[in-house]
């Protein structure tokens, strides 16, 4: 399975279940052999039921594609704790350690995982003492629900629910051709501009080879130092600024930095190539798996491989993944929320009326730092959106410089002088005053959170020990904050993580962004004949029969549009 996506790895033809150990309620607990417990299975009514595991992807998808039990409500211990334990992204939460320290009991038996090892046809003693394994697995994973679901608001139940059916139970389909056609395009776009520089595929991925061949051009390779060893090595990574500065100081070889990047990027094919082997060459339905709370911030994440989310909007890649007959993707998203909400919780008004008034904002900020009035159809626009994306959580003048090259954000790549990054971000900020307040403040309440009796209420967020919570009851945690050595705040286990006024910010900014569309999502989900399907950071993508499409459209936009987010009590955990 650690070679093998797991989505692959159920649909496979020589996949095949032992067995399980169920728990009806408070029931005694069964193992049951596969033919009694597809037999079992087929005896429930899944409306009526929870489906509660622990890494609920893996046996919710064995219960979906292989016994064809779907249209429960799907929980899962291991997301629950990963949310809301104190740093829970960095702890061990395997069930035999989560089930240890919350005294709920550990795992037992685990030579039976052992003895089974590249067996397909276990002895009855074999299947005997895995069965006493798979018993103790569900009465400890049954000890953590009841202990720490109560934390979780209903919405949050909710949520994680429709997380874990956006990969459980597919809808989506593929369209077989355009893949083919996104895979076929990538490859030859890759050859030509192989071809077009004229140099072997195989010398212009090597870190050692090509920097060789810059030097015989007469071009000056730049270094950067390895994290690793220590030592400088070329810097010539599609990310790296000096590489960035490389390709306009050597524009002549402009042919040769493309082919570079090309050989060393092949993520359209190896994405495609996924997506067909997944759904059967386009016969079974896609899933959409993503993590419930997967970041620190309770942002969701990419799981199982396929990195839904960061499909590019537009591409064919993406367009490849269609509703099932009969139905429409809807897809709506919000517009700059986290530009927004970082507005509103500093009081910054000014953006906030532009915002009010239908206005372009990064227009408006482009103006100002120019001079001249500037509207959309100029580019000086997309340097008012870049200021406007990255400086809003004090980011410094070599990081904005390195941003500003790279392209931040989907920006146009623009190589500024240090003099320039240095305009740009003082200039941001003088004319963002509340938002740098916002950040001081911040940095403020990180001191005041190392202490157990910290109360401070600020716009609806509750900063509290080590945590600051929000309106609708989850928190953002911070264990073990402390000030080091060198003056820098940091937080964590045995990974220590540096947090500052800024970032600390960001953090804020995104989480209540984050609750924002997942109210809206709990509630999208409820109209009828509408299903999500599938998020991304600002953005529902949900299906709905051809015949209500408009209607449900329209139902969709007026609760993304109307502000719902309100005080609800607080879970301490």
């Amino acid at each position: 399975m650690k070679k093998m996506r797991t989505i692959d790895f159920v649909r496979d033809d020589r996949f095949k279940s032992h067995g399980a150990s169920v728990i009806l309620n408070d029931d005694e607990p069964l193992w049951l052999l596969h033919e009694d417990l597809v037999a079992y299975i087929a005896t429930l009514n899944p409306v009526n039921l929870d489906v509660i595991a622990h890494n609920t992807y893996f046996d919710g998808l064995i219960l979906t594609q292989q016994m064809g039990f779907e249209g429960c409500r799907w929980y899962d211990t291991l997301q629950l704790a990963r949310a809301i334990l104190p740093g829970g992204h960095e702890l061990n939460l395997d069930l035999n350690s989560l089930g240890i320290m919350l005294n709920c009991g550990g795992k037992e038996g685990a030579d039976a995982l052992a003895e089974l090892k590249g067996v397909r046809s276990p002895s009855p003693l074999q299947l005997e003492h895995l069965g006493e394994y798979a018993i103790t697995d569900a009465k400890v994973c049954k000890a953590v629900w009841e202990k720490l679901s109560p934390f979780l608001t209903p919405d949050e139940l909710a949520l994680m629910h429709m997380t874990i059916r956006m990969g459980v139970e597919p809808r989506l389909m593929l369209n077989q051709e355009m893949l083919e056609e996104a895979r076929h395009d990538a490859i030859v776009n890759t050859k030509q501009m192989i071809t077009k520089a004229g140099y072997d595929a195989a010398d212009l991925r090597s870190n050692k080879k090509f920097p060789a061949i810059l030097e015989k051009l007469g071009v000056i390779v730049p270094t950067k130092q390895s994290p690793t060893t220590g030592l400088d090595i070329p810097a010539l990574g599609k990310n790296d600024l000096e590489f960035k500065k490389l390709i306009i100081a050597y524009a002549e070889h402009m042919d040769l930095f493309n082919a570079r990047m090309a050989a060393k990027s092949n993520i359209i094919e190896k994405r495609a190539a996924a997506m067909l082997a997944c759904t059967h060459n386009a016969v079974l339905p896609f899933p959409m798996p993503i993590k419930y709370a997967g970041a620190h911030t309770w942002r969701w994440s990419g799981n199982d491989g396929l990195n839904v989310q960061n499909f590019v909007r537009g591409s064919k890649l993406r367009l490849s993944i269609e509703a099932p007959l009969g139905h429409q993707v809807v897809v709506w998203d919000l517009s700059g929320i986290e530009l927004r909400v970082g507005a509103l919780l500093a009081r910054q008004n000014d953006v906030l009326d532009v915002v009010r008034t239908g206005a372009d904002v990064y227009s408006v900020t482009a103006t100002k730092h120019f001079g001249y009035d500037v509207d959309k159809s100029m580019p000086e626009r997309q340097f008012g959106k870049m200021l406007d994306l990255a400086l809003g959580f004090q980011m410094g003048i070599d990081k904005f410089q390195y941003n500003a090259a790279v392209g931040f954000m989907g920006c146009p790549a623009m190589v500024l002088s240090e003099n320039e990054s240095r305009n740009a971000v003082y200039g941001w900020r003088n004319t963002h005053p509340q938002i740098v307040k916002f950040w001081e403040f911040n940095q403020k309440m990180l001191m005041a959170m190392t202490r157990r009796e910290c109360k401070e209420d600020y716009m609806g967020l509750e900063y509290r020990f080590e945590a600051v919570y929000f309106p609708n009851g989850t928190a953002l945690t911070y264990p073990n904050l402390t000030c080091n050595d060198d003056g820098d705040w940091e937080y964590g286990y045995k990974r220590k993580k540096k947090i500052y006024g800024g970032l600390f910010t960001e953090n804020i900014v995104q989480k209540y962004a984050r609750d924002v569309i997942a109210e809206q999502m709990v509630r999208v989900d409820a109209l009828p004949d509408v299903r999500i399907v599938s998020c991304t950071h600002d953005e529902i993508i949900s299906i709905c029969p051809d015949s209500v499409v408009d209607e449900r459209s329209a139902s969709i936009v007026q609760i993304m549009t109307t502000h719902i987010l309100g005080s609800r009590p607080s879970t301490r955990c």
